[in-house]
């Protein structure tokens, strides 16, 4: 295997959203995202971008998500990010005509863009207005007949078909099967109820086998990122998020996993931590943190023999030594 694709296991999909100011698209990608809702309006400057990986049932995808202005001064930057992307994901709020008039010209771009080689999801958002609906569930899906693209409604604030807007791109993505079969069968194989030092062997053949020719090359580039794997719940992304803001005073870049129902409990997160830690020692990152409880003694204990120096009640740390 080489330094490459060790460094990009998954092949990886960009999704660009596109619309009118105010339609939803930065709340779609928080719901998706975080699963959360925020009542208080602030407009997207410029370009944002997050990712999160998906394991469905028959295929894994990350999707890089590129949250886009709909202010009118931000639209010469839009066509960059159209011409690379896999996706594009027009919305607009059906409790307003005009965003929905506006979404041919969206996609007019991107297909001038792209042509024919892109996925375009037209989006009707803010179904929990039903009461103020200007654009009926009909006019929606004739246009996306009429365009020939996917279309669904969604309400970002009440979560309403967020999931299945994501699920649905997913699936319609090109030639992932044969990057899945691997990784489901070994996801399928773990078992979690063993000894610690069957747990240590499983980490080991769980880690991704790279020649030593691959690690130094890798080591001596130049990189400059921050990579954090999350298991649990919205409250433990956001106070992760913010404390790094804290720390770097820079946004960092959240690494997000979404688990299928079909793989939960089957060592998605054996797989996780042991991917993270090959990946910042990758990176040349200078330490490795871990988050525990005192009661987890199984795993602390692992923990130990991984290297980790417990530091706080919480906290374990493994120090690159190679730094």
């Amino acid at each position: 295997m080489t330094s490459q694709e060790f460094s990009n296991p998954l092949r990886k999909f960009k999704l660009v959203f596109l619309g009118e100011q105010s339609v939803g698209k930065t709340s779609l990608i928080t719901r998706f995202m975080y699963d959360t809702f925020d009542n208080t309006y602030q407009a997207t400057i410029g370009i944002d971008f997050l990712s999160k990986t998906m394991y469905l049932e028959d295929r894994t995808v990350r999707l890089q998500l590129w949250d886009t202005a709909g202010q009118e001064r931000f639209r010469s930057l839009i066509p960059s990010y159209i011409r690379d992307s896999s996706v594009a994901v027009v919305v607009y709020d059906i409790t307003s005509r005009v965003s929905f008039q506006n979404t041919s010209k969206w996609i007019e771009d991107v297909r001038a863009e792209r042509g024919t080689e892109v996925i375009i999801v037209l989006v009707g958002n803010k179904t929990d207005l039903n009461d103020r609906r200007e654009v009926t569930l009909e006019e929606g899906e004739k246009k996306a007949n009429d365009c020939n693209v996917m279309f669904i409604e969604t309400s970002a604030k009440a979560g309403h078909n967020v999931k299945a807007l994501f699920r649905r791109i997913a699936q319609a993505l090109p030639g992932m099967d044969t990057e899945v079969t691997g990784g489901k069968e070994q996801m399928q194989k773990v078992d979690l109820n063993t000894s610690d030092n069957q747990l240590l062997n499983l980490l080991k053949q769980l880690s991704t086998s790279v020649e030593e020719a691959s690690v130094t090359n890798a080591i001596k580039s130049d990189h400059s990122c921050i990579l954090v794997a999350m298991e649990g719940d919205v409250l433990v992304g956001t106070t992760t998020m913010g404390f790094l803001y804290c720390v770097t005073g820079v946004r960092v870049h959240i690494e997000d996993v979404v688990v299928d129902a079909t793989y939960r409990g089957k060592g998605i997160a054996s797989c996780l931590i042991t991917q993270a830690i090959d990946r910042a020692k990758m990176i040349k990152a200078k330490s490795i943190d871990l988050t525990s409880r005192p009661e987890r003694e199984a795993a602390n204990r692992l923990y130990g023999k991984l290297g980790f120096v417990k530091r706080e009640t919480n906290v374990y740390r493994y120090t690159n030594q190679s730094q």
